[in-house]
């Protein structure tokens, strides 16, 4: 006997929430945090490549295929990125936030910078704050210590971080800034800027990671998030960052409910926004 059509949209519904569980369980990815639209449409993608039209086929293609899963979470993870994406952005922290960063440094007599970058991907952004560090601090740099986290969950991505080669950097070709690459068929990064840079496997919905950051990037990652989640990673990024620290966004994300209490915007246009020391949460 056929099932009813709202019957068959409960199973479905039922079966991709069993998905979820399964990823969460199995490869630690906590999709429940992302908007179900974006999962269902990422997971879609899979699922024509296998020519089902349902999630109960699909959960059968992983239990029977767990290589799938890495097609899978490489799909669920954002991979969108260049070298100083968002030129502008850049130009502000050159400009702005990492000479007064610096200047606040010597005022207390230290001369050690931690940021993190969140949702790195392969590689590129940290690699560019790295860069954009030597370029500000210039002959100084040797007496700082500077270091650079990019966390990510795709693991194949990381790999491709640590490595270091890219196969072009047209985003700023003629510029000083290919001094940090050896150029052979590939771009290769330079020891200079990859001893900057650490990358760890990191999923930013699995809660507190490590503290004490000067500059934490998180772009165009909050983005696929609920709303609840986004300003729960706002609050664990304030308690990550040092007094007066600094939080770079995406343009199109914003400081939702109580972390508007918690940092001060230092470039609206640029989504540069400074922690506030005095914030009570």
């Amino acid at each position: 006997m056929a099932l009813p059509e709202g019957g068959i949209a409960l199973i479905e519904e039922r079966a991709f929430q069993l998905l979820e569980r399964k990823i969460y369980q199995e490869k630690s990815l906590q999709v429940k945090g992302y908007r179900d639209s974006y999962v269902k449409r990422r997971i879609g993608v899979r699922m024509r490549a296998h020519g089902v039209s349902s999630y109960v086929e699909y959960v059968r293609i992983l239990n029977s295929s767990p290589e799938e899963y890495d097609l899978l979470l490489g799909n669920l993870t954002i991979n969108v990125t260049q070298f100083f994406r968002d030129e502008s952005t850049f130009e502000a922290l050159k400009k702005d936030v990492l000479p007064q960063l610096i200047s606040t440094k010597r005022e207390r007599g230290q001369r050690m910078i931690k940021a993190w970058c969140a949702g790195c991907a392969t590689g590129e952004e940290p690699y560019s704050v790295a860069m954009l560090f030597r370029l500000v601090l210039g002959p100084e740099i040797s007496s700082w210590m500077v270091k650079v986290y990019g966390t990510d969950i795709d693991q194949m991505s990381l790999q491709k971080a640590r490595e270091g080669k890219y196969e072009r950097i047209a985003s700023f070709e003629g510029r000083e800034l290919k001094e940090y690459f050896d150029f052979n068929g590939q771009c290769k990064l330079k020891t200079m800027v990859k001893q900057m840079v650490r990358f760890k496997h990191y999923d930013l919905t699995s809660g507190h990671w490590s503290n004490h950051f000067d500059l934490i990037v998180c772009r165009n990652v909050l983005i696929y998030f609920s709303p609840s989640l986004q300003e729960e990673l706002l609050h664990t990024f304030y308690h990550c960052l040092n007094k007066d620290g600094y939080l770079v966004l995406g343009k199109t994300e914003t400081l939702l409910g109580e972390s508007r209490k918690m940092f001060n915007p230092v470039n609206i246009r640029e989504c540069i926004h400074q922690k506030l020391a005095e914030a009570k949460v």
